[in-house]
C-alpha cells in the first residue's frame, strides 16, 4: 500500500507542476498577440508618445522579449518535468524512444514497387481492358438507340 501511496504522491506532485507550467501559456499567447499588434495600425494600449514609430518599436521589443523569455521558461520547466518523470520511472528514457523511432523510420523508408507501395499495378492494368470494352459497348448501344429513334421519326434510313 505504501508503493501505491508513493506513486499517487508522485503523480499529484507532477500534476501540480504541470498545472503551474500551463499557467504560463496564456501569458505567452498574450505577449505574442501584443507583439503582433504593435506591427499593425491598431492604436497602442499605452499612452502615445510624440513619436508613434518609436513607441511601436519599443512595444514590439518589449513584447517579443517577454515572449521569448516565457518560451524559454516553459521549455526549461517542461524539460525538468520530463527528467523527473523519467527518474520516477513514469516514462521511459529518451534513448529508447529515439532508437525505436529511428528504426521505425528506416523500416518505413524502403521504396516498394517503384514508389507505389502496396498498389498492384498489374491488377489495375488487367481491368483497363474490361472498362474499355464495357464503355465501347455502352457507346454502341447508345448510338444504335438514337439511330432507331431517328428512323422511327423518318429522318434516317438504316438500310
Amino acid at each position: 500500500m505504501s508503493v501505491e501511496t508513493n506513486s499517487n504522491d508522485v503523480a499529484a506532485e507532477h500534476i501540480q507542476e504541470l498545472s503551474k507550467i500551463k499557467e504560463d501559456v496564456p501569458k505567452l499567447l498574450t505577449a505574442a498577440s501584443h507583439a503582433i499588434s504593435a506591427l499593425t495600425n491598431r492604436p497602442l494600449d499605452s499612452p502615445s508618445s510624440a513619436d508613434p514609430l518609436a513607441a511601436r518599436k519599443e512595444a514590439y521589443s518589449a513584447h517579443t522579449q517577454t515572449y521569448f523569455t516565457l518560451v524559454r521558461q516553459i521549455q526549461d520547466n517542461l524539460m525538468r518535468e520530463v527528467g523527473a518523470l523519467e527518474d520516477a520511472g513514469v516514462i521511459p528514457a529518451k534513448a529508447e524512444k529515439v532508437e525505436r523511432a529511428a528504426q521505425t523510420q528506416r523500416e518505413g523508408a524502403e521504396v516498394k514497387n517503384g514508389g507505389l507501395g502496396e498498389l498492384d499495378v498489374g491488377w489495375l492494368n488487367a481491368r483497363t481492358r474490361d472498362v474499355g470494352v464495357g464503355k465501347a459497348g455502352e457507346l454502341v448501344a447508345e448510338a444504335r438507340r438514337r439511330l432507331e429513334e431517328r428512323e422511327g421519326e423518318g429522318d434516317v434510313s438504316m438500310e
